[in-house]
């Protein structure tokens, strides 16, 4: 035998002999990766808690079962409501096929793929088995990269059955990937969900298609920035009474947040192309604004409070109610931090159009020049204290046109438009015939409507307003 044979001889040999050692020792490391993602998620819903776990490891691969529930109080509280809730012993079960690497599977380089799908009860799975031909209903595969970053895909076949006499579901599918690097410090995900349709004796209903991107990345340590971007086609609920219908299209959902130094900017924006429902139809319905100057430090620490006592309420005697001091004393400390660094919300826009007119409202708000000192006097001197630190302004509109259908058939109406010519007389609502607006501004601790201040001194107000005065007094003996 040559020296050049025997040198692939031994090369051979430590590669077969060391092989199995090697997958051995990934997939211990495997395995804690594994549980720390679980542990991850567990800490992000304080609700949800594992029920029973088992993890098989071997040479090549491992395999694993969890089972998740309600946990602490609000599953006690869910368990003695009245009624026949399916959420009473909810249980979520998910099957982990695990491969080893370094070649899991001989299909890849990884650290260990992970083949992901859930555990139907049997008499469910029957049934899917007769659509699906055996495909499961829900699967993920994700492969652990040595890095410690991850790439998942999720995938879920479309199919159609009778879900009861009469009820039928058509499911169109659904497909997404994405990746993350280690510990999640940042993630991109890509989603197409392409529809859910029910139809019977009992009414219809559609939902979708929906699609949606995200690509975040941590900041200041727990938060998440980035941008979120998703829409819905349309929802749709027909029930048997065609006047209760209700129906939303065109719906739109972005998100855009960035760190800047020790601070945290904030866009907005949900909207909806059209709204029917009840006979109140509406398009162009949207929200949308920013967040601006968010102290990102106080911003971390006020989510992680706020999480420990969602956890402690999950976990404690005290069930579904928050302990109000708990929560006052998380406002007072990280709350008042935020407050303390100049916060500015604006609100762009709020409002719809409807064939009779539009409706819109804009809003700022903003904090300037306040300290910790302010927030610690009593009630009456910390209002006084901080009020003039606060400057918010808002401009409201409505057409006339639309208004007088709003309030159409209230009962309170006449009264309602009394009042209104009232403001309009004193300058605080003002017409162009078509439409109604007002300007507020809150500065200095003052409010003024239009530039006069509100509510008017008594010399301004009209003399139906006025308080009528006390009745004479009777004399004695008289």
């Amino acid at each position: 035998m040559s020296v050049k044979v025997r040198v692939w001889v031994i090369v051979v040999a430590v590669i077969v002999l060391g092989y199995p050692a090697a997958a051995w020792v990934i997939g211990i490391s495997a395995e804690k990766q594994i549980e720390a993602r679980e542990q991850q998620a567990l800490r992000a819903v304080p609700y949800l808690a594992i029920v029973n776990r088992t993890y098989r490891r071997g040479v090549y691969g491992a395999t694993e079962e969890v089972t998740y529930g309600l946990s602490g109080t609000f599953a006690k509280a869910l368990q003695a409501a009245p009624g026949d809730s399916f959420l009473r012993n909810a249980r979520l079960t998910v099957r982990n096929t695990i491969h080893h690497g370094p070649l899991p599977g001989m299909r890849t380089f990884a650290l260990a793929t992970v083949d992901t799908e859930l555990v139907l009860p049997e008499q469910l799975r029957k049934r899917l088995d007769k659509v699906l031909g055996g495909k499961p209903v829900l699967s993920t595969h994700t492969s652990m990269r040595w890095g410690g970053g991850t790439h998942f895909e999720v995938a879920s076949p479309a199919f159609e059955m009778e879900v009861s006499p009469g009820q039928t579901l058509v499911w169109r599918g659904l497909s997404g990937s994405g990746d993350a690097t280690r510990d999640q410090q940042s993630m991109t995900a890509q989603y197409t969900f392409k529809g859910v349709q029910f139809s019977g004796d009992k009414g219809s209903g559609e939902l979708g298609p929906i699609q949606g991107t995200l690509d975040l990345h941590k900041v200041f340590s727990t938060l998440l920035a980035g941008k979120i971007g998703g829409t819905v086609e349309k929802i749709e609920i027909h029930p048997p009474a065609p006047a209760a219908a209700v129906s939303m299209q065109g719906l739109r959902v972005d998100l855009d947040s960035t760190e800047k130094g020790d601070y945290i900017d904030s866009k907005f924006d949900l909207s909806i192309g059209k709204v029917s429902a009840g006979g109140f139809e509406a398009t162009q319905v949207g929200y949308a604004g920013e967040v601006d100057h968010q102290y990102g430090p106080a911003s971390a620490a006020l989510s992680e409070k706020f999480r420990q006592v969602s956890q402690r309420n999950a976990q404690g005697a005290n069930g579904l109610q928050a302990n109000p001091q708990e929560i006052l004393q998380v406002l007072q400390n990280e709350g008042v931090e935020l407050l303390l660094h100049d916060l500015v919300i604006n609100i762009s826009r709020i409002g719809f159009v409807t064939p009779e007119g539009e409706m819109r409202i804009a809003a700022r708000i903003a904090t300037s020049g306040l300290k910790r000192e302010d927030f610690s006097k009593s009630a009456p001197e910390m209002m006084a204290a901080v009020m003039p630190h606060i400057q918010a302004t808002a401009d409201l509109a409505i057409d006339v046109a639309l208004l007088a259908k709003l309030t159409a058939g209230n009962p309170r109406g006449e009264q309602f438009q009394a009042q209104l010519q009232a403001l309009q007389k004193q300058g605080y609502v003002l017409s162009n015939g078509k439409t109604l607006t007002a300007h507020l501004a809150f500065t200095g601790g003052r409010l003024t409507v239009n530039d006069m201040p509100f509510p008017p001194p008594p010399s301004a107000r009209p003399p139906q307003e006025l308080a009528p005065p006390p009745p004479p007094r009777r004399r004695r003996g008289g």
